[in-house]
């Protein structure tokens, strides 16, 4: 097999496939496409920056991808994760610890369970069958937003913004959870309480 690094901070699976995703929005000026290819890009910058030692398994979670929404919000989550969370001022045998949360989370990130189960979560929330108990500050949130920009938006529209805002966050928070204990994540979505160990005990 051929080794895809050519050095310890490169990755050229993930830049061929920002290459085909640039050239992909150029052809099909496809919004998505152009958003995929954008977070690639950042995610994968920022990566070889913040954690070189997790492109191989950045690499497989990539690989898995396409310009569909859910997954440009994974990707997004996986950057977010990686931007607030792995900095390398910090101490060395913290830095390692995240690092190996991390890369072991990504791993994760590629089980049929997992995927399934926050795929799921997500569509649930974006199409209204699964509505968050704090699903009113969202709406809100979206509200405030028309009215300081000056958008005029119909309840649908309002309620579409809310629910798109609201998976985002809730994905956010799983993937943040999985990537900084996955451990404790795994136990937990075997044992049915998934939910409860993400908001409550998953926080930091």
């Amino acid at each position: 097999m051929i080794d895809t690094f050519s050095y310890q901070n490169k990755s050229e699976i993930i830049e061929e496939r920002i290459r085909w995703a640039r050239q992909r929005a150029k052809e099909s000026e496809s919004p998505d496409m152009h958003g995929y290819a954008i977070i690639l890009e950042v995610l994968y910058n920022l990566a070889r920056e913040r954690a070189p030692e997790v492109l191989r398994q950045l690499e497989k979670v990539v690989e898995r991808t396409d310009a569909f929404t859910y997954d440009i919000q994974k990707l997004s989550a996986i950057r977010d994760y990686i931007r607030d969370h792995i900095s390398p001022s910090e101490q060395e045998n913290t830095r390692k610890q995240k690092i190996q949360y991390l890369k072991e989370g990504l791993e994760k990130l590629l089980d049929w369970d997992v995927e399934d189960y926050l795929y799921d979560l997500y569509k649930s929330i974006r199409s209204g069958d699964l509505i968050p108990l704090d699903f009113d500050f969202y709406l809100e949130r979206v509200r405030d937003w028309a009215y300081f920009t000056g958008h005029r938006l119909d309840w649908e529209t309002k309620i579409r913004y809310a629910r798109k805002e609201a998976a985002y966050d809730r994905l956010s928070s799983h993937i943040k959870c999985l990537l900084s204990n996955p451990e404790g994540y795994m136990q937990h979505l075997k044992s049915g309480d998934l939910e409860k160990f993400v908001r409550e005990l998953c926080k930091s």
